[in-house]
């Protein structure tokens, strides 16, 4: 696909190539966007006056965005073009890696290690330096092959959460098929000595991860179309678990979840994809 104009900085245009996609990319000061909340509460988590502004465009399945300070950029995955990039506070927009083996979510480990859950490789791997090696810190258990990670988070205590749906195995344009070995679709705990159990294994299809300052954690299922929060002991183990469906509104479900972060401006800002 040929490049063309996009805008770049105040009122200027410049050609933009990028592995033969062409992307709309807004300028840094874009018109904003309007935001319109399911619930008024939403607006309470950003400073009075903070607006939504489109940074890129033309992606086909984005994901995991989350922010490296040590790249003072926001990584992140396009999981159907098989993609990730980068997107610096300088408002550059830069590719990763293609292929990307179909990783979808993201996070930073208890060291600042980029953690990536790839559909393809069904594994949950680790990038020790920007640009380096990938390596793998999990892709099977209890002798089966993993299913193909989706969402990672870092808990309080340093272990890493991740969930496991079949999304890569069952559809081709998100991972390289196989067959499920597991007998279900869990909720991963990897603890920081490299221990790796299945505490959550009653859900359909567990998607978005997120820890609440409380130290819950909420799961979205996208089989179930609910969202359910557990509660965790000592152990790290669900002691608890409250579930929300559709037809109660008070926390709308969700495929996955916004990676929030400091960008080292004058307040922090929000990534979403």
């Amino acid at each position: 696909m040929p490049g063309r104009d996009v805008a770049a900085g105040r009122g200027k245009r410049r050609k933009l190539n990028v592995s033969r996609f062409s992307l709309h990319i807004s300028s840094l000061y874009p018109a904003p966007m309007t935001l319109r909340a399911a619930r008024p509460e939403f607006l309470d988590l950003f400073p009075a006056g903070a607006e939504a502004r489109r940074l890129a465009d033309g992606f086909t399945w984005t994901e995991g965005p989350v922010y490296v300070p040590a790249r003072s950029a926001v990584i992140f995955s396009d999981v159907r073009q098989n993609r990730t990039w980068a997107w610096s506070d300088d408002g550059q927009l830069s590719p990763e890696m293609h292929p990307s083996h179909h990783q979808n979510g993201h996070c930073l480990n208890k060291q600042g290690h980029l953690i990536a859950c790839s559909h393809g490789l069904r594994r949950l791997e680790r990038q020790r330096e920007p640009g380096g090696e990938w390596e793998s810190i999990a892709d099977s258990f209890e002798g089966k092959k993993l299913n193909s990670p989706n969402d990672v988070c870092l808990a309080p205590d340093g272990s890493l959460w991740f969930s496991d749906p079949t999304y890569g195995i069952d559809k081709p344009e998100e991972g390289y098929g196989g067959e499920m070995e597991l007998p279900g679709r869990w909720v991963f705990r990897l603890a920081p000595d490299g221990t790796l159990s299945a505490p959550i294994r009653d859900r359909v299809k567990p998607n978005g991860l997120a820890f609440l300052p409380s130290g819950n954690l909420l799961v979205s299922d996208t089989g179930d179309n609910a969202t359910h929060r557990y509660c965790l002991n000592a152990r790290a183990k669900p002691s608890t678990r409250a579930s929300t469906s559709p037809s109660n509104p008070a926390r709308p479900t969700a495929c996955g979840w916004t990676r929030a972060a400091s960008s080292g401006q004058a307040r922090a800002t929000a990534y979403m994809c």
